[in-house]
């Protein structure tokens, strides 16, 4: 096929030159032995899909044949020339009345999808964004332990009891952590075939880590709690005399470690590009521990410390505010009553009862608390939107957005516009004439520059649709190249100006310099005028073929 592609590019017209293609004897055998095959397989494959209705896994979309030519099995399966009785020609499934209507069945077994098709279940919502439902789960956890102890206030964390009751929130990490690696596995299981060998090793050891993390955490729990019963005293006697805080301090610790490095390379954005241009196999290993290829689009490249600080104490003063509000308001105050129903005796009701055996009325909790934890995860977008509209707000007020609210702000502003251009954006000049004939050649050619880069602002929007033909008109400076001995402003700034200088002529009765006065109160007016009168004398002009009429 190369060699083919070659002998054609360099119109070559050797013996040995021979494509199949042109041994058929036909001028189009190119397009009927490989573009029309092509051809068919996708109109066949778009027919099947019924105009996307069906499932993806009963058709292959633009992917799957994009990707079949980008493999290896492509040469092996098609050859060259092309086989027509490859699988990959073979036409999509017939349903059972097909095959029975035209009284035949397929000869060959039809291609299958090169993509897997993704198993679609609420559970992606946790894995995808597995973080954020984990931290608030946590904090959920520690609030409620928090406003359960007798005290109930925040400063009853550092009592230790209480505070060996929040450390229980690493366990429950550890059992969300074991549900993501699940999850990784089970809902990308039709992907397996097409992962290297690598991958799969890293989602098999994520897994077992996973698991080695939900027993240890438990275990070493357990050997912090005196005087324990149940199962924790059956992991107290397991792991014997280990009755010390400490090992599962210490195994909390080892469990966080990777949590805190991935913060301090989030924060410290020199050591993070130092360690990706690392050629160290522990760098390496580390990276693809965290599914990070070596080498990908942007590498390198990220937002200024600044900008980082500032993104990140937005989210940081977000948080505090929304578990403020939800202990505060929503877990605190249920706690008082929670404990009031439980202690209850069961009464009899005379509606049915959808759990009569739980004991202390956990029927009665779980509807009371049901609502609080629905609202408590999902009323972050809420406080986003706060934020988003405070910080957006002060942010735009620095700007100056907004500041030209009217058109008739724009016309006011808008002579000033080309002297502020100039004046921050065009270089100066390097020799120092006179003062004044100096700030004129300056403005002249400040405007001159401003309307190069305007015309080109108004033409982009026009292009991108933003603004339609006659907008464009009206905001577009005309080319001022020796026809009028003043600057040609947008339309839009001359709107009107004609007519009331007209009225001002019709109501002065005495002198011209009265008149001349009053049209020099507003420039846009003297501009119109004397654009005016010079392009009506261009055109008389223009009309005259007499120089002695002139």
């Amino acid at each position: 096929m190369a060699r083919d592609l070659y002998d054609i590019i360099s119109d070559r017209r050797e013996e040995s030159f021979d494509p199949p293609f042109r041994r058929e004897g036909s001028d189009d055998a190119f397009l009927q032995l490989v573009i029309q095959p092509i051809y068919n397989v996708i109109h066949n494959e778009a027919t099947m899909s019924k105009r996307g209705t069906v499932s993806h896994s009963k058709w292959r979309n633009y992917d799957d044949l994009n990707e079949y030519f980008w493999s290896k099995k492509c040469f092996k399966q098609l050859g060259w020339p092309m086989d027509p009785a490859s699988d990959f020609f073979a036409d999509p499934t017939k349903t059972k009345n097909d095959i029975e209507r035209h009284d035949h069945s397929m000869s060959r077994r039809r291609m299958s999808k090169t993509n897997f098709v993704e198993v679609r279940t609420f559970l992606h919502l946790f894995r995808s964004f597995d973080r954020m439902w984990a931290f608030f789960i946590l904090a959920f956890q520690a609030m409620v332990i928090i406003a359960w102890s007798p005290s109930g206030s925040l400063s009853a964390i550092f009592e230790p009891a209480v505070f060996r009751n929040v450390m229980t929130i690493f366990i429950t990490a550890a059992f969300l952590n074991f549900l993501q690696a699940t999850l990784e596995i089970v809902l990308n299981w039709k992907a397996w075939r097409s992962l290297v060998c690598s991958q799969m090793i890293r989602h098999v050891l994520k897994f077992v880590v996973a698991i080695g993390w939900l027993i240890i955490l438990p275990v070493t729990y357990s050997s912090s709690i005196q005087n324990p019963t149940g199962l924790i005293k059956f992991f107290s006697n397991w792991i014997g005399n280990f009755q010390s805080q400490s090992i599962y301090n210490f195994a909390v610790a080892l469990y966080m470690l990777p949590n805190i490095f991935s913060a301090l390379f989030f924060i410290f954005l020199p050591m993070r590009r130092a360690l990706e241009r690392s050629n160290s196999r522990i760098v390496r290993f580390l990276l693809w521990w965290t599914q990070q290829p070596k080498l990908y689009v942007a590498r390198g490249m990220y937002e200024d410390t600044c900008s980082l600080l500032k993104y990140t104490t937005f989210w940081i003063l977000l948080l505090i505010c929304k578990l403020a509000f939800s202990y505060y308001v929503e877990i605190s105050p249920l706690v008082g009553p929670t404990r009031t129903i439980m202690f209850l005796g069961r009464g009899k009701y005379i509606w049915h009862e959808f759990f009569p055996y739980l004991q202390h009325n956990l029927g009665v909790v779980f509807t009371i608390w049901a609502p609080i934890v629905m609202v408590y995860l999902m009323d972050t977008q809420i406080w986003y939107a706060i934020f988003s509209t405070i910080c957006g707000g002060v942010n735009g007020a620095f700007s100056r957005l907004g500041e030209i609210r009217t058109l008739g702000m724009l016309r006011s502003r808008f002579e000033a516009i080309p002297t502020a251009f100039g004046k921050h954006l065009v270089p100066g000049h390097g020799s120092q004439p006179k003062r004044r004939e100096r700030e004129k050649e300056d403005k002249n050619l400040h405007i001159d520059k401003f309307s190069d880069i305007w015309n080109a602002f108004i033409i982009s929007l026009r292009d991108e649709d933003l603004i339609n033909n006659r907008e464009r008109d009206l905001l577009i400076v005309p080319s001022s190249a020796g026809d009028t001995s003043v600057f040609q402003w947008p339309p839009f700034l001359l709107a009107s100006k004609i007519p009331m200088a007209l009225d001002m002529a019709k109501s002065v009765k005495k002198r011209d310099e009265e008149l001349r006065k009053r049209i020099n109160q507003d420039p846009y007016t003297f501009y119109a005028v004397i654009e005016c009168y010079e392009t009506l004398l261009n055109i008389l002009y223009s009309l005259m073929a007499e120089t002695s009429d002139k």
